[in-house]
């Protein structure tokens, strides 16, 4: 119970919490869609990344740029809140890919099935192998 707690909690974090898991950034984009509650969710987001870039002066800080950029998005009702979820998903899950782990076999992988999905790819790829 106090796993499922502290994993709900870094859900109502929103941006406060420094490190959500793709699974929390998910259920934030879901619980997001829902009116009024996304504005509330807005508010505290615009909340978090201020704090960080005036409060904690970090200016030079990408990530939070990044953050208060897909916040602004996201103050789009239901479409804008939709596609920073995705961003967020995207933004979070390269960065805990490392590319050491990837092999010539795997990108020759990924580029099978996204040749299946688009057969004419492979022609307008030149480094393909």
């Amino acid at each position: 119970m106090i796993d499922s707690g502290s994993w709900a909690w870094g859900v109502i974090q929103g941006d406060f919490n420094e490190d959500p898991s793709i699974g929390q950034t998910i259920a934030n984009t879901i619980i997001t869609m829902i009116p009024v509650v996304d504005q509330a969710a807005d508010i505290r987001d615009l909340t978090a990344n201020l704090k960080v870039l005036i409060w904690d002066e970090e200016y030079d800080n990408y990530a939070a740029w990044t953050a208060l950029t897909l916040t602004l998005i996201g103050i789009i009702p239901i479409l804008g809140s939709l596609l920073k979820g995705i961003c967020k998903a995207i933004r979070l899950g390269a960065r805990r890919v490392s590319l050491k782990d990837l092999s010539p076999q795997h990108v020759q992988d990924l580029m099978g099935a996204v040749n299946k999905l688009d057969p004419d790819l492979k022609s307008r790829i030149l480094w393909y192998p």
